[in-house]
């Protein structure tokens, strides 16, 4: 049996030239590609995270949008501002970062709002980024 030896650098580098010119390509037609990080409260290790996710974002032509919300905001107020973004045809990509400090079921609540997703992706343009890339950086 043969050993492969798989560069993870290589492969992201791979990814992410692939990625630039598939935005490249979407950008000359007048669409960027915009993921938007909703953060909950002030964890550090979710603020990196998420500063990452924005910084690789721009590294391929992506715009990054950030939404900061109070560690006291309510499940209502999150889903407000999911809708919120949802309504902007700007943005292509919502990205809910974990662990949020509610005390209720967040999950059960998005779910209950299933039409959040359904509207979203039946708004946009037809696009779609591995999110593994992101975690290979």
């Amino acid at each position: 049996m043969n050993t492969i030896i798989l560069d993870g650098k290589v492969v992201a580098q791979e990814i992410k030239n692939d990625l630039k010119k598939r935005i490249g390509a979407l950008t000359e037609k007048g669409i960027v590609p915009c993921l938007a990080t909703i953060l909950v409260g002030n964890n550090p290790a979710s603020e990196t995270y998420v500063k990452m996710k924005g910084n690789a974002c721009r590294s391929i032509g992506m715009k990054s949008i950030r939404i900061q919300l109070p560690e006291e905001m309510d499940t209502q107020g999150l889903i407000k501002a999911i809708e919120d973004l949802n309504n902007d045809d700007s943005v292509h990509g919502i990205l809910l970062q974990h662990p949020a400090p509610f005390h209720q079921p967040i999950k059960r609540a998005l779910l209950q709002r299933e039409s959040i997703l359904i509207n979203f992706f039946a708004k946009r343009q037809p696009f779609t980024v591995d999110c593994d890339y992101f975690n290979m950086l």
